[in-house]
């Protein structure tokens, strides 16, 4: 298989259910998509290890338009690790998890997309790396038509929600996370939802998960085991120490929610 892929898909063939664990040559890389209009869903594809100092990769795809859904995507652990890479496609990234491991150092990328228009929704991206890292890096006079509804984690020293090193912006931007030190640079650079929503011409609704860890109660991600705030449904305490918002901004309702990311079985 070229360059150590552990499967090769070409045309518009279905893969769906494996476990792919990339080669371990010289580009370790676990899936590679040749021309492929293929649905690939609900697989975990892993790089797995690569030599030292060299990158390994999740998927690697040139041309076609695949179609790329619900699935466990992780980098391997090499050097300047690459989940997902498409050049000159025009797909579909959704609802997957897709990580960028630190591995063996230097900054990591979760999805890089050359001459793509690849739409990259409803996905939870994570980056780790010592160096500057890429949830989504565009090369090219084509980008994503799509950025829409994804979670951006970063555990990154620094990185980049979206970058294109031409400069060209994405079609839409709308609904994401961008838990990232760095929002976007495409046309410009721009570092606030606020600007970046100014800039582009289809970009609403986007949240920038803040940085730190707030006290409970300084927090609307409120830390609970259910008795604070039962205990304020129940009428035994006041709400005055209550952030008004949950995780997602939204007013609390009566019976009081402990948050969007927990458990309030205990309060019914």
């Amino acid at each position: 298989a070229p360059n150590s892929a552990a499967a090769v898909v070409q045309g518009d063939a279905t893969l769906r259910g494996n476990t792919l664990l990339g080669g371990g040559g010289p580009l370790s890389t676990a899936l590679f998509l040749s021309d492929a209009a293929a649905s690939i869903e609900a697989n975990l594809i892993d790089g797995a290890q690569a030599p030292k100092g060299l990158p390994s990769f999740g998927i690697r795809g040139f041309g076609g338009a695949p179609s790329v859904h619900a699935n466990e995507i992780r980098s391997g652990e090499g050097m300047t690790n690459r989940a997902v890479v498409l050049a000159m496609a025009a797909g579909t990234l959704s609802s997957n998890h897709i990580v960028a491991e630190g591995g063996q150092g230097g900054g990591s990328r979760a999805v890089e997309l050359t001459d793509s228009t690849t739409a990259v929704v409803s996905n939870t991206i994570v980056v780790d790396g010592t160096d500057t890292s890429f949830h989504v890096l565009s090369a090219g006079l084509v980008a994503p038509l799509q950025l829409d509804n994804n979670n951006f984690i970063s555990l990154a020293t620094t990185a980049w929600c979206y970058a294109s090193s031409d400069g060209t912006d994405v079609g839409t931007a709308r609904n994401n996370d961008l838990g990232c030190s760095n929002l976007y640079n495409g046309s410009g650079v721009h570092m606030t939802i606020a600007a970046l929503e100014d800039a582009l011409d289809d970009a609403s609704g986007n949240v920038a998960e803040a940085s730190g860890v707030a006290t409970p109660l300084e927090s609307a991600r409120l830390v609970d085991d259910g008795t604070t705030l039962c205990a304020v449904a129940r009428g035994g305490r006041t709400d005055a120490e209550i952030p008004e918002g949950d995780i997602d901004a939204n007013p609390r309702t009566e019976a009081w929610s402990i948050g969007a990311h927990e458990l309030d079985g205990a309060c019914l």
